[in-house]
This record gives structure tokens, C-alpha cells and sequence, in this order.
């Protein structure tokens, strides 16, 4: 009995801790009146300097970190061997530490990186050993051995050098005309590969930098080459931003600015230019940015995207204007109605007609339609209005909801409807078939009718014989009665 109060007990406890910590979840902005959408994404953050194993001394050590959300991360904190040390609350995340403050040893930094809904996402720890005693202060000697300067090259060659310092290396980076080209993290630090098909058939400057685990510098001396290819590929790459629309208003430090490009052989990279200016590079599909819009000026902006292909075909993206507002940001969502058909109700042929209603406070700049949660159609201009053909649908029911966009960015959805789809199916050779029937059965039917008429004929003998036996008998009754008068006649006569 004690054991059962006990657990029930327990139990209870257990329940309303529970109950509390979901009260206490966090929750992010509905993006439909009356919808609450629960933000459980963490933000991912990553200290990119120092590398982990560095030594570091003197008072201005700077820390740097990258944060990324969903949504958007509201600020970076720096923890120093599990104690918060600084905090950031903008883009790009800048520490700058006093080592002076520490002994000299071991060290851990980590970076924790928050969002609206309070969601945190730790960076992986990074180890340091402190020196302020006897520093290392000289940089790694850098020579470059292949190619040699004034050379001639084509294709994809190998950048070799030579790399010596008192303390260990880090990293080592290869420029190609003063741009970052790669990076090595892992030893030797010492050979890149470099496409020379990507670069202008011109003359080119290569360049090394060396990184110690002290944070010195080391430059190799340029060397120049002349690249030489050729190549019969003369299209460029075609490229697009996708978001944000002409015209949008942006705000906060991670706006999205997300780019297609597709080329007849391939796309190397894509550069992000912010008012003519090269902000960003991406070498990957799916070629995405964050844009941090405190650092531009409130008003007026242009984004455009370049894409190159491996023959250094340039194909550049019209020019998205956008405004940017952090002053007073748009953060409501738009409302969408989908008015037409009604729920529940039964559509067939080619051209359904779906209505929808959007509005925003600002504005809407497109809504789309989607069909069980496939995008099928895309309307830009004011009344929404698409036409559906069912005829691609199974007979079935189907969801149809709306998504209306703001120039903002803010995404609001209709609330799913189902429609049932019941379009006539006609098999073919399916009137054959029905004709064979009908033949089939007016033979059955010409079949029943002379059966019968012959059980009539059948009939009808049968009476005639009948009729006759009767008349047969009847004659042979009256003669029998004249026989018997005629023997009577005789008997009296004798």
C-alpha cells in the first residue's frame, strides 16, 4: 500500500514537471492567425580562429565564430574553460581576448549561439595553450618550389611549396591574384590543386600563406604564370536569385538570399554582389547566403548574382532591388483564404477554378497553390486565381492550401481544404462490349420466344389430338347404338 501511495505520488510529480517544462517550450511567431509553430531548431556555431591546438599570447588575441538559425540568431556568447567570457549580438561574431588575463597552460574556448526561441547550439570546444612567458612570435617561412614564376600552365596543376617554423602549423592558404583560392587544415600544408581552366587565359600571380599554432603569418613571395587553355565551350552559366523577390524589404543580420544556377558543362562558383560590391562566394549547389542587413544603410539596395563555369564563362542575374528596414522590420505574416471550391466539396474536368484571398499590411507579392502539399501553380498579380486540372488526379480527396508572401519574407498559410476529384473513367472498347451484351441478350430473348412458340405449337397438336380422339370415340359410341337398335329390330321381327 505504502508502495503504491509512493509511486502515485512520484508519478504525479513527474507530470506536473513535465507539464511545466512544455509550458515553458518556446514558441516562434504563427505564421497564420491562430496557428502556433513550435521553433525547436538549434543554431549551429563554429569558432573558425584560433584552430584548435594554438598557442596564443599578448592582450588583443581576437576570437572569431559563425552562427546560423532558421530563423535568426540574437546573439553569441564566448565561453574561457566553461566560464561566459563576452557576448555578441550582431554578424559577423568578433571576440578579442586579453590571454594576459590567464595562466599560462592549457585553455578551452566554446561558442554558444542563441535564437528568438531561445534555442542554444554549442560550438565544438577549442583548445589553446597560453604563453605569455616566452611567446612565439616568428613567422613560418614560406617558399614556393612548383610552378616556377614566368611559367607556362594549363589544366590542373599542383601549387608545391616549402614550409618551415619553430612551433607547429595550422593552416596554409592558397591566393590566386590576391583572392583566397583553398585552404589546407591537415599536414603537410605544403601541395593544392589549382584548375587553371577556371582562371582568364592571362597572366596570374599565386601566392602561399602559412599559419603556426601562435597565430604568426608567414608569405611566400609571389610567383607569376601564364595560363593557357583552350576550350571550345563559349556559353555562360544562366543564374537567378530566387529569394528575396524584386522589391522586398529585408531585415536583421541572416536575411536569405538564395541564387539558381545551371550551366551546359558546370558551374564552379557563385559570387553575391550588394550594391555592385562582391560580398559573398559560393562554390556548392545549392548556392545560398546570409546577408547581414545592419550592416547596410537603411534605404534603398540592389543584389545581383554572378556564376562562372570552368571555362570562365560570366553569367550574371538581373538585379533584385530590396529595401532595407531594421528601424521598423515587417514581421507579419500575410493571411490567405482559399474561397473557392467550398471544403468538402466534389470537382472533375480541366479547369477547376481555385480563388484564393491574400492580404498583408504591407503587401502581397505572390501566392502560391499547392495540392497535398505539392507546389502546382504560382500567381504574382491581385485577384489569386488559378485553374486546375483534376484530370492529372486520381478519384480521390485531395488537400489544397495557399502560401501568401510579403515583401518582407513573411509566409502565410490557408488553412487545407479537401476537395473530392471524381472524373468519369471510359475504358476502351467499353461501347463493343455493351453492344456484344445487348446482342447476347436479344438472342437469349429470340431464343425464349421460339421455345415458346414451339411449346404452343406443341400445345396446340396436343389439343388437336385430344379433339380428335373425342370425335373418334363419340362415332364409335354411336355406332355401337346402332348396332344394338338393329339386333332390338331383328329380335321383334322374330
Amino acid at each position: 500500500m505504502k508502495n503504491t501511495i509512493y509511486k502515485n505520488s512520484l508519478a504525479k510529480k513527474i507530470s506536473a514537471v513535465v507539464l511545466s517544462g512544455l509550458m515553458m517550450l518556446p514558441f516562434a511567431a504563427p505564421a497564420v492567425a491562430g496557428a502556433v509553430v513550435m521553433d525547436i531548431t538549434l543554431p549551429i556555431a563554429s569558432i573558425t580562429s584560433p584552430v584548435d591546438g594554438a598557442m596564443v599570447s599578448g592582450t588583443t588575441l581576437p576570437v572569431n565564430a559563425t552562427a546560423t538559425d532558421n530563423v535568426g540568431v540574437t546573439k553569441v556568447e564566448l565561453y574561457i574553460d566553461g566560464v561566459l567570457d563576452l557576448t555578441d549580438t550582431s554578424s559577423p561574431y568578433a571576440f578579442t581576448l586579453n590571454t594576459t588575463s590567464l595562466t599560462d597552460g592549457a585553455h578551452n574556448l566554446q561558442a554558444k549561439a542563441y535564437d528568438a526561441a531561445n534555442n542554444v547550439g554549442n560550438s565544438s570546444v577549442v583548445n589553446l595553450t597560453v604563453n605569455n612567458t616566452s611567446p612565439d612570435v616568428t613567422a613560418p617561412v614560406v617558399v614556393i618550389t612548383s610552378p616556377l614564376n614566368a611559367a607556362t600552365v594549363s589544366g590542373a596543376i599542383s601549387v608545391v611549396s616549402t614550409i618551415t617554423d619553430a612551433s607547429a602549423i595550422a593552416k596554409s592558404e592558397l591566393y590566386v591574384d590576391g583572392v583566397l583560392s583553398s585552404t589546407l587544415t591537415t599536414s603537410p600544408f605544403t601541395t593544392f590543386s589549382l584548375n587553371t581552366a577556371a582562371l582568364t587565359n592571362d597572366s596570374h600571380t599565386l601566392l602561399v600563406k602559412a599559419y603556426d599554432v601562435a597565430a604568426n603569418v608567414g608569405s611566400s613571395a609571389s610567383v607569376s604564370v601564364t595560363s593557357s587553355n583552350t576550350s571550345s565551350d563559349t556559353i555562360a552559366p544562366v543564374a537567378a536569385i530566387t529569394t528575396p523577390l524584386e522589391g522586398a524589404a529585408l531585415s536583421g543580420a541572416s536575411a536569405a538570399v538564395n541564387v539558381t544556377a545551371t550551366d551546359a558543362v558546370g558551374v564552379t562558383k557563385v559570387e553575391l554582389y550588394v550594391d555592385g560590391t562582391l560580398k559573398e562566394t559560393d562554390v556548392s549547389s545549392p548556392y545560398s547566403f546570409l546577408l547581414d542587413t545592419t550592416a547596410l544603410a537603411e534605404g534603398a539596395h540592389t543584389l545581383q548574382a554572378k556564376a562562372y563555369d570552368a571555362a570562365n564563362n560570366v553569367g550574371s542575374s538581373t538585379v533584385v532591388n530590396v529595401t532595407v528596414n531594421n528601424t521598423n522590420p515587417d514581421i507579419v505574416a500575410p493571411v490567405a483564404q482559399i474561397t473557392s471550391p467550398a471544403t468538402g466539396s466534389t470537382v472533375s474536368g480541366t479547369a477547376v477554378v481555385v480563388d484564393v484571398n491574400a492580404t498583408d499590411a504591407v503587401g502581397v507579392t505572390k501566392v502560391e497553390l499547392y495540392v497535398d502539399g505539392v507546389l502546382k501553380a504560382t500567381d504574382t498579380t491581385s485577384l489569386y486565381s488559378f485553374t486546375l486540372d483534376t484530370t492529372t488526379l486520381s478519384n480521390a480527396s485531395h488537400a489544397l492550401m495557399a502560401k501568401a508572401y510579403d515583401a518582407a519574407g513573411n509566409v502565410g498559410s490557408s488553412t487545407s481544404l479537401n476537395v473530392t476529384v471524381n472524373n468519369v473513367v471510359v475504358t476502351p472498347g467499353g461501347d463493343d462490349d455493351e453492344n456484344d451484351d445487348e446482342d447476347s441478350h436479344e438472342d437469349e430473348d429470340s431464343h425464349v420466344d421460339e421455345d415458346q412458340h414451339n411449346g404452343d405449337d406443341e400445345d396446340s397438336h396436343e389439343d388437336e389430338d385430344r379433339h380428335v380422339d373425342e370425335d373418334q370415340g363419340d362415332h364409335y359410341s354411336q355406332n355401337g347404338e346402332h348396332e344394338n337398335q338393329g339386333n332390338n329390330n331383328e329380335e321383334d321381327e322374330d
